[in-house]
């Protein structure tokens, strides 16, 4: 992104703005600037303390010092980066900065010619492998391989494999896809080093573990009998009238539960290690196929050239002599092998190495999912050889942050600075971070965390706090608090989001009604647009008819009609034929006796089903499933199943019908160009009526423009079209590949977001997308329970009621929690960590492995499924079995590998939400809304009783408001003091409620306050908090509410009808009972998520 859009931290350094001044460096910067020349540095700079600034101070200092400026090498992720280190440094170069060197017209003239290499850690290891690669059969003619070309290659490579995959239920083909790709990554990543310089060497070393690993399972396992369905113990209650032979036979029973649940997942885990075996034949296919087509991922690169490096010492000893000096940028986001490869580069064991500085803040490392090696900083100590009482530099004066907002971004860092009570196994762990502080002539900065009660009232808030912010920092304003003089530098406000599921799009639109201007970086906004939604879901369930889920969420949709009974018979009707096929299957094999003879299935009896049920189950392993949702639908005589079913009315018979002709319409074409396939989908759902007569409806007062409604099926074209261009050449584009590809789109963080050509008020994007920038005001959304922290990898987070944490004065202690997620073990797309070059700073399996010892030796300690199950789940650690286990002291007992990665994840979301507060220069707001109602107005959702779906505060909400809010300046916006009851927030129901007031006079429209909906719950805080609390808050709740979101919504169908419509379609026309006031009757926004909590499977 370019100024326009966001301003780098570093542009008020002396460099950027005075090339020609003497420039001033902070204490701590002199010290990195000034370090010897020959010394390897290792510098942590943190957020906004003038990183790029002092590399650029570096650079100049090591010419001045009499290092050849062309002998100078630096090293950074992003092009945009290396441009702009490149061009500051070159200015300063030219301009004879800091050098000394005044010698005169022909030293001026190679200042200008010979300066700096600046590059992208890809572009330099592609370099090396262009000029060598064929000692390593590596071609220079190689085509590099996009993320549609991988994705597509993977799917050929799949496809040739399909009846090995059958055996085991992997997913969808998407899925398979993505698992693939996944394993292919995580072997490139982590596995090359340490004698490994191959991934076919990668590949035999895993298989070798994973060969031991199955003989301890098998061998613990033994011949127990492996329960078909995951156990659920639960601890027996002591009667009254139970004896204690009663009660010792209940606690009997408990613990053979128990052990069956120990025996059931050590089977599950077998079958992990199984699927990671077939993983690995199709990964050795992809990696031969590109190989075969003279094609490379970037990370293909990375591997030959240090397969390069490590074959042909004389090539590392040629950059050597070539670069005295490394510079490398962002080292956090490294991966292991491109830390191998740099060590390997410039720091041989030979010594003889050339000077490395390496920079980056690991409070910043958010790329752990996309490779990049767990504590970097310290693997550079030791492969650098820096011993082990070398510090890092610290940059710890942040030069963009207010007070308030680093303040909230420390606390919420806090517990990375701090020794966790109960260690870790790995003997090994991340430098050390210095807290940030702010300039002595920061201003205070102002700070919003607020809970409201529906979703609509959250992006309400964000718009109104977005106008005052921009009213506040667009110079001349008459709010402004800028000079009148400065340059406005668009957008002055960006909304951040945890993931692309927060619903971007209603931001979006909900600033645009505002009268604010956006732009949406990245793909989600368009991905989750309705008719994309369902648009996808169509191509899905044509492309892989085993992905049900895709099937069944465009069956619910209200165009078909179908109740939640019609798709559960649906289902039933599916799984009945899909049971027939399998039993005729096991009767022709003559794997059973029986009659293989086809009939329908309603010929047959209950009791003959039920059998043959329960054959298919007892035989499930050997004969896959065949029959799924798409094939029943895509079947020429569904409309006759339907009608010889008597679970399916009129009504539901004919939306299915319609299903069915739409999957037979496209299925058709599915080999056809993708262009066609797509307008064929189109066509199927009629989207390109339905849009356009949407947005007629919708708009009654606009002439209907059909290239504005017809846009998002536009930009789903234009996807098509980059699709088929980054494949290379020779490849045939799928619809697998193209919705394979789709799928991880939300998932693909641009490099660069390039601002719009004219600036606009608000910027919409991802964390992840937002690192490196800098607005003067940030709102961070969407931060509820299960979605920031993100609950996506199965992250479970549950409060340590013996270390609850807390404010005491000014004092914050963070509060400690049990975290968990699944593991690696879990995962057949995951490397065995053992077997990693970069084991030594991770969790050890066991516990207490030898260190350095042979990762299959350790295995042999394994010899039991409690054992087995107590290093990875813990599951007979909380129960009561009636012997000393409950006496045992929780702290002391080890984490098991659920919660070491466990707190390792949530340690992973906290510096993402470090990065989220650290963008904004003056004013953050935090939020999240209890219901997913996109009203303001709340009464909709009690108007059929206490509403479901209520979702708490997430533990960094919770964190920021108990740590600031009871410091003096805090202004409450609920009702009373504003602040909740309870010494940790956690007040009931009625914190915050206003008191009630008279409904307005007949005829004035009704306001949130009018009808006594409950004030949000939180604070703002600082130099602007009462301005900010009177525009978000009091002048929201006096607004007049706007029509229902159901009556108004711009849905694709059904659209709003007049009453004539529906009564033509047959639709109801009742309309919806007068909305009550509801004073009293809400509760506050964490107050109603704590009164109840109910079951995912009942939540909207």
């Amino acid at each position: 992104m370019n100024d326009t859009a966001a301003h780098s931290s570093d542009s008020a350094d002396p460099i950027a703005v005075r090339p020609s001044a003497a420039p001033t460096d902070s204490p701590e910067q002199a010290r990195v600037v000034n370090a010897p020349a020959d010394d390897t540095v290792l510098v942590v700079a943190g957020a906004g303390s003038g990183k790029t600034y002092t590399m650029t101070r570096r650079i100049i200092n090591l010419i001045a010092q009499g290092v050849p400026p062309e002998r100078i090498l630096g090293l950074t992720f992003t092009r945009k980066a290396a441009s702009e280190l490149l061009a500051r440094v070159s200015a300063a170069v030219v301009a004879g900065d800091g050098t000394g060197d005044h010698a005169g017209v022909g030293t001026a003239a190679r200042r200008a010619f010979l300066k700096p290499e600046v590059a992208t850690y890809d572009a330099f290891f592609q370099s090396i492998v262009r000029q060598y690669g064929l000692l390593v059969g590596f071609d220079q003619n190689t085509q590099p391989l996009s993320e549609a070309g991988a994705m597509q290659l993977a799917s050929t490579v799949i496809d040739r494999h399909m009846d090995t995959l059958f055996a085991y239920d992997f997913g969808s083909f998407a899925s398979v896809v993505r698992q693939v790709l996944g394993l292919s990554h995580a072997i490139g990543n982590a596995m090359i080093g340490g004698g490994i310089v191959t991934v076919d060497q990668a590949i035999a070393r895993i298989r070798a573990w994973d060969a031991d690993f199955l003989r301890q399972l098998d061998t613990a396992i033994g011949d127990q009998l492996v329960p078909e369905s995951e156990p659920a113990p639960k601890p027996p209650r002591r009667l009254k009238k139970d004896t204690d032979r009663q009660y010792a036979a209940k606690c009997e029973d408990y613990r053979a539960a128990l052990h069956d649940l120990c025996v059931y997942r050590c089977a599950a885990l077998r079958d992990v290690t199984r699927r990671r075996e077939i993983l690995l034949t199709l990964v050795e296919d992809y990696e031969h196929e590109k190989r075969r087509q003279n094609m490379a991922e970037f990370s293909d690169f990375t591997l030959a050239a240090y397969r390069l490096v490590s074959q042909f010492p004389s090539i590392g000893e040629r950059y050597r002599r070539r670069y005295t000096h490394v510079l490398l940028d962002e080292y956090q986001d490294t991966s292991t092998t491109q830390a191998m490869l740099l060590a390997a580069l410039f720091h041989p064991d030979t010594g003889h190495g050339a000077a490395v500085n390496a920079v980056g803040d690991p409070f910043q490392s958010i790329y752990a999912w996309r490779g990049a090696s767990p504590g970097a900083f310290r693997m550079f100590q030791r492969d650098f050889d820096m011993g082990k009482d070398a510090r890092p530099f610290p940059l710890s004066v942040t030069r963009r942050n207010a007070r308030i907002v680093l303040a909230a971004a420390n606390d919420l860092t806090k517990p990375l600075r701090i020794t966790p009570r109960r260690p870790g196994s790995s003997l090994m762990h991340e430098v050390g971070v210095t807290e940030l502080t702010a300039l002595p002539t920061a201003p205070e900065g102002t700070l919003g965390v607020l809970g409201l009660t529906t979703f609509g009232q959250e992006v309400d808030a964000v718009a109104r706090f977005a106008k005052r912010a921009i009213a506040r920092y667009t110079p001349g304003g008459a709010e402004a608090v800028v000079d009148a003089s400065a340059k406005d530098v668009r957008p002055h406000v960006a909304v951040l989001f945890r993931g692309g599921k927060e619903r971007m799009a209603d931001f979006a639109q909900g600033l645009e009604q505002a009268g604010l201007t956006t732009m949406v970086v990245g793909y989600s906004a368009l991905l989750d647009r309705p008719e994309v939604r369902d648009l996808l879901a169509l191509l899905h369930a044509v492309a892989d008819h085993t992905d049900t889920n895709a099937l069944m969420r465009l069956l619910a949709t209200p165009r078909f009609g179908l109740r939640g009974a019609d798709l559960a018979a649906l289902a039933d009707l599916a799984d009945r034929l899909d049971t027939q096929y399998r039993y005729r299957a096991l009767v022709e094999a003559g794997v059973i006796e029986g009659c293989a003879a086809s009939g329908g299935v309603s010929d047959l009896t209950d009791a003959e089903r039920e059998r043959r049920a329960r054959i298919v189950k007892e035989y499930r392993d050997q004969v896959p499933h065949a029959v799924f949702l798409a094939d029943l639908l895509a079947r020429k005589d569904f409309p006759d199943l339907l009608a010889d079913d008597p679970a399916f009315g009129a009504a539901a018979a004919a939306g299915l019908t319609r299903a069915g002709a739409m999957i037979r319409q496209v299925q058709a074409v599915a080999n056809h160009p993708l262009a066609t396939v797509i307008d064929t989908a189109v066509q199927a759902l009629d989207l390109d009526i339905d849009l356009v007569v949407a947005q007629a409806i919708n708009h009654p007062d606009r002439p209907v423009n059909p290239t504005r409604a017809r846009g998002a099926l536009d930009s789903v074209a234009a996807l098509v079209t980059t699709y088929t261009q980054e494949i290379v050449e020779g490849q045939n584009p799928t619809l697998r590949g193209f919705v394979g590809w789709v799928d991880s789109l939300k998932q693909i963080e641009e490099e660069t977001p390039e601002a719009p050509d004219t600036p606009v008020d608000v910027v919409l994007m991802t964390i992840h997308q937002s690192k490196g920038l800098e607005w003067d005001a940030v709102a961070v959304v969407g931060m509820a329970d299960g979605r920031f922290p993100s609950g996506q990898g199965g992250l479970s987070i549950t409060p340590d009621e013996r270390h609850p944490g807390g404010a005491d004065g000014d004092v914050w202690t963070p509060p400690e929690y049990h975290a968990t997620v699944p593991t690696w073990l879990d995962d057949p797309s995951s490397v065995p960590v053992p077997v990693r070059v970069d084991a030594g700073i991770l969790p050890r399996f066991p516990h207490d492995a030898e260190p350095g010892g042979d990762a299959t030796d350790a295995l042999r300690m394994l010899d039991d499924v409690e054992v087995i199950d107590d290093e990875i789940y813990g599951d007979l650690r909380a129960a009561d079995l009636g012997d000393e286990t409950d006496a045992v002291d929780p702290d002391s007992w080890y984490l098991t590998q659920q919660e070491e990665y466990g707190r390792r994840l949530l340690a992973d979301e906290r510096r993402l939400a470090y990065v989220a507060l650290t963008r904004a220069r003056r004013d953050a707001l935090l939020t999240y809304s209890v219901y997913a109602s996109a009203d303001r107005d709340p009464r909709p959702l009690f108007a059929d009783g206490k509403p479901r779906g209520a979702r708490k505060p997430s533990v960094f909400w919770t964190e920021v408001h108990d740590a600031l809010a009871g410091h003096a300046g805090a202004i409450g916006v609920g009702g009373g003091d504003g602040m909740p009851d309870g010494p940790s927030g956690m007040g009931g129901g009625d914190a915050g409620q206003p008191a009630a007031r008279e409904s307005g006079a007949a005829g004035e429209p009704e306001t949130l306050a009018s009808i006594g909906a409950d004030r949000p719950e939180g604070f703002f805080m600082g130099e602007a908090a009462e301005s900010y609390a009177h525009a978000v808050v009091d002048d929201a709740w006096d607004a007049p509410l706007e029509p229902h979101a159901a009556d108004t919504a711009a849905l694709v169908w059904p659209a709003a009808l007049s009453a004539e419509v529906r009564a033509k379609l047959g639709v109801e026309s009742t309309p919806p009972a007068p909305l009550r006031p509801l004073r009293g009757q809400l509760p506050s926004p964490r107050g109603a998520a704590l009164q109840e909590s109910t079951p995912l499977s009942q939540r909207s």
